[in-house]
């Protein structure tokens, strides 16, 4: 029987046997290539780097979402929500941060916004949207180059935030135009019978996205929930810019309301969002449009 012991980033530093003697130590340079690997015996451990299982035969370590490879510095393949970081690199590791951030499954990590719905920066894992007092977020990070980990315990999930201390329609609907891949303005509504969200244009060719806050808030706290929902808004946009108001408000509801719904299944926020919203979207398919 062996115990693993990690260092401050979580990667494995040492195994020691049942009688607590040490019998591999590793160390990494920043990059997680093995700088250190001494052991006592011909068993290694599979997990090293960021404590995930590195294959033997290929050399490339498994984070879940993708496979990174430690010798030149980099995922093997795009971060799946790389077109919410159009600025940077989608093969970066840690947005070229290694020292200062971790990644715990190779894609996009939990998000920070103060009770204004200003966007403040993210902690390096997870898939959440939290809320934070600026002045904590600052207390927190090192000069707003890195989140430490004790940011989730002093914040809130976004729903808790809004149940608990309450937020004002603006800074909530402000938290969602950070994920709007549109031009559209936002509106929220408080009518029971609209979707969560909705694609709104009339006559007047006037168009916008209608949010009912109230109705989304249980799928508010992952935001690939929300952007599986603006992937969907924005095939009606697309759509009416391809076909123009007239021909776009003729065709059938259940074919716009089908192709959207296949763009949005189709898109990699949907393996990440909760399996919970998918069985809505499913469900609101079948009853409606098959």
């Amino acid at each position: 029987m062996y115990s693993y012991h990690y260092n401050h980033q979580g990667s494995v530093a040492a195994l020691t046997d049942g009688g607590g003697r040490f019998y591999q130590h590793l160390q990494y340079l920043p990059y997680g290539e093995v700088l250190v690997d001494m052991h006592r015996g011909r068993l290694v451990s599979p997990y090293t780097f960021s404590a995930k299982e590195k294959d033997s035969e290929s050399g490339y370590t498994d984070f879940g979402a993708r496979y990174y490879t430690d010798n030149i510095m980099m995922w093997l393949s795009v971060d799946p929500m790389s077109d919410e970081r159009p600025w940077i690199s989608p093969y970066n590791y840690c947005q070229w941060n290694p020292i200062g951030r971790v990644d715990t499954w190779g894609m996009l990590d939990d998000h920070y916004f103060d009770e204004n719905g200003n966007y403040l920066g993210d902690d390096g894992e997870g898939n959440a949207i939290r809320i934070i007092s600026r002045s904590s977020f600052d207390l927190q990070t090192n000069n707003g180059e890195y989140v430490t980990s004790d940011l989730k315990g002093v914040s809130l999930l976004f729903s808790d935030h809004v149940e608990s201390h309450g937020m004002s329609e603006k800074a909530q609907l402000k938290v969602y135009d950070h994920y709007n891949t549109t031009d559209n303005d936002l509106e929220n509504t408080d009518k029971t019978d609209n979707m969560a969200l909705s694609f709104n244009c009339n006559v007047e060719k006037s168009k916008k996205i209608i949010v009912n806050l109230e109705k989304n808030r249980k799928f508010s706290n992952n935001y690939y929930n929300i952007i599986s929902e603006f992937i969907h808004e924005g095939n009606h946009d697309c759509k009416l810019l391809e076909l123009g108001y007239d021909k776009y408000l003729e065709t059938p509801r259940s074919i716009r309301e089908s192709n959207a719904i296949d763009e949005q299944m189709n898109h990699p926020s949907w393996e990440k969002t909760d399996p919970d919203f998918r069985n809505g979207v499913m469900k609101y398919r079948a009853q409606n449009f098959e």
